[in-house]
């Protein structure tokens, strides 16, 4: 029997390919936006955890919105911050013809029809090998509503070690809500989903400063 290579096998999917309008639901007055990593990358839907070997990432993407038109705009970050380097590339929406290429972490370009298609390319140095990283996409169109989502996206053949988490049967007192500090100073979260956390140290004057902290620096 073949062990599985890393945390969340069982949720893992291979990407279908890139997607067009016809996948996008009927959505009269709004926006709609479907995004799915590269025929390369495995990953889960439900919690965006993505698989890649080399450190790179593709993501492919279909917008649309009210039929007047307008521009698009599509954002993408690491780490919440400006990535080494990008390529955004614009699609007319059944990918036949390329509309415009950016190089950089942004990209805004004029559109005449309702829907467009995009890929966001990161190269291999994006994500370290044996590493953890947030990889983070905002796609809107003028005057329609922001489209966000964050990928935790791992490297390499095998995925860094986990880090100790609480069972979620341990015995763990009941929890009104998501976080607490409990006596002892542990930081407690209920976290449903690979997530980043902002972690905010609690200091003797009562002062603290948040930071985001990935799911491999978690302790």
């Amino acid at each position: 029997m073949i062990p599985p290579r890393g945390p969340f096998e069982a949720t893992m999917e291979r990407s279908v390919p890139p997607p067009t309008a016809r996948l996008l639901p009927s959505n009269a007055g709004a926006s709609s936006t479907l995004i799915t990593p590269g025929p390369r990358h495995r990953w889960a839907s439900k919690t965006g955890l993505v698989e890649t070997l080399d450190g790179s990432l593709l993501l492919h993407g279909i917008v649309n919105g009210p039929a007047h038109g307008g521009r698009l705009n599509v954002l993408v970050l690491a780490d919440f911050a400006v990535p080494e380097s990008a390529v955004i590339t614009v699609w007319d929406a059944q990918r036949k013809h390329r509309i415009a290429r950016s190089e950089g972490t942004f990209a805004r370009v004029e559109t005449e029809g309702a829907a467009l298609a995009f890929d966001i390319k990161l190269p291999r140095s994006s994500v370290p090998i044996g590493t953890y990283r947030e990889i983070e996409t905002a796609v809107w169109l003028e005057d329609a509503s922001i489209d966000t989502r964050r990928w935790t996206v791992y490297a390499g053949p095998q995925p860094p070690a986990p880090v100790a988490c609480e069972a979620a049967n341990a015995n763990i007192p009941v929890m009104p809500t998501r976080a607490r500090v409990d006596s002892d100073g542990r930081y407690i979260v209920r976290a449903p989903r690979a997530t980043s956390l902002a972690v905010v140290p609690i200091g003797a004057a009562g002062a603290g400063a948040a930071r985001f902290v990935r799911i491999d620096e978690a302790e």
